[in-house]
């Protein structure tokens, strides 16, 4: 939850995942570096498939909008972590730190989501809209105008409206 929430304190934000877990600017990474495996790429694809089915069933043009930029980032992503590939997949090497930590910061992001679906589905629905590239390297909270300014603290999260 503590992820979601950062996220909800800044939205519109992109915040990389090794940010959101160890607080400080990531490491810098070599070419050499292999960034997505195997897992992350299907984990990718499967957000787009997510994104893609949001956009066919949104008649919001603000969501439909993000969704699509959202979309178009991943494949880009996408393309060039399998260029060079038979499979269109990477092969697991020793991963990368910065890998290792996207990948469990978004799988706890998930885990996030899916708790907070079982009290509250409509926040649950409304974060699932709007927390961008929640298995990305950096996943940003995008509400619409007429959402909520959240106020988070230490171990809560409430919600407010906005200040005109």
């Amino acid at each position: 939850m503590e992820y979601l929430g950062q996220l909800l304190a800044s939205p519109d934000k992109p915040i990389h995942t090794w940010t959101l877990k160890h607080k400080e600017e990531p490491p810098t990474q070599s070419s050499d570096d292999v960034i997505m495996d195997a897992e992350s790429i299907d984990d990718v694809r499967r957000r787009v498939s997510q994104l893609q089915d949001l956009l066919n069933e949104s008649d919001d043009a603000l969501t439909r909008e993000r969704a699509q930029e959202e979309i178009d980032k991943l494949q880009t992503e996408l393309r060039s972590a399998t260029e060079g590939t038979q499979s269109g997949r990477t092969l697991r090497h020793s991963r990368h730190p910065i890998e290792q930590t996207r990948e469990a910061v978004g799988k706890a992001i998930q885990r996030a989501i899916e708790a907070i679906e079982e009290y509250l589905p409509e926040l649950a629905r409304h974060l699932r809209e709007c927390v961008a590239s929640p298995t990305g390297m950096s996943p940003c909270y995008r509400p619409p105008p007429e959402a909520p300014t959240w106020q988070v603290s230490l171990g809560t999260v409430s919600g407010r409206a906005r200040d005109a």
